[in-house]
């Protein structure tokens, strides 16, 4: 029988999930992640490294444990290690020579800079944590005459869907509504009678292309783009959740924006508008 042991770190409160998918190379920099764990056997312990991002401060910390997984320490360090016939080593490539040095692990006090170093390391995490929580307040917004703003895109059936997603809204609710049209888009873009219609909302019109592409969603009469500065002009309730607008017959019989305890509401009216059965 296998048992899950959750192995914590000192610098690391929460990994928050990826917003979009990333290449490798992304991690390096932006996210904070735990890699695999490492056995030294010259030592006896195990070594896991905490990939920290650079706006934290250093690159990434050391994560000592005993045999039982259990956790000695933590060490914050800016170089790359790797295990070499049982001894935690580093690599480096110096001209046309590789260099390789290889250390032991050896327990010192912590000094009042590396503590000053974690606090200043959780602020900064928070401080992310906080910008990628919903920036949408709670409560109705004032939208400005939708209707125009439709023409505007194209958009001028009279009985149609429309799904607006603004990439500087809420993470969470927007990959949801994302992941909605991106699973359903064979059933969902297809409709003939009152057609649905998708606008991503991006100022970086290269950025938003591929994003969609990564969900399968390209570009078409259905799928558009759109900068955030135009739609602005025609909502005045600051950064926007996902929205939906519903018209039949020439009149706009339903036009919401969710936020997050209210988004899974988004597809059940989506759903109930071309009355669609649902498990």
């Amino acid at each position: 029988m296998f048992k899950i042991k959750r192995i914590p770190s000192k610098y690391i409160d929460k990994i928050l999930p990826s917003l979009t998918p990333v290449q490798e190379s992304d991690w390096l920099f932006e996210y904070p992640s735990y890699l695999h764990l490492q056995y030294i056997s010259k030592q006896q312990m195990y070594i896991r490294i905490n990939q920290l991002p650079k706006k934290y401060g250093t690159s990434h910390s050391i994560s000592v444990l005993d045999k039982k997984l259990n956790v000695l320490d933590e060490i914050l360090n800016d170089k790359w290690f790797c295990i070499i016939e049982g001894r935690l080593a580093n690599v480096s490539v110096i001209g046309d020579s590789l260099e390789i040095n290889f250390y032991d692990i050896v327990k010192t006090k912590q000094n009042h800079h590396t503590t000053k170093h974690l606090e200043a390391i959780k602020d900064s995490i928070a401080l992310v944590y906080k910008n990628m929580g919903c920036k949408t307040s709670e409560g109705d917004v004032q939208k400005k005459n939708i209707q125009q703003y439709l023409n505007q895109q194209g958009i001028q059936d009279s009985s149609c869907s429309v799904v607006l997603v603004n990439v500087s809204g809420c993470p969470s609710c927007n990959e949801h509504t994302l992941n909605f049209l991106s699973v359903n888009k064979g059933a969902l873009f297809n409709i003939e009678n009152r057609p649905l219609y998708f606008i991503y909302i991006d100022e970086n019109r290269k950025q938003a292309k591929n994003r969609l592409k990564q969900l399968g969603l390209n570009e078409s009469e259905r799928i558009k783009i759109d900068t955030i500065g135009f739609y602005d002009t025609f909502y005045s309730g600051g950064e926007g959740n996902p929205r939906l607008i519903l018209k039949k017959d020439n009149q706009v019989i339903h036009d919401s924006i969710y936020n997050p305890s209210e988004i899974t509401e988004l597809q059940l009216h989506l759903i109930n508008f071309y009355e669609l059965s649902y498990e």
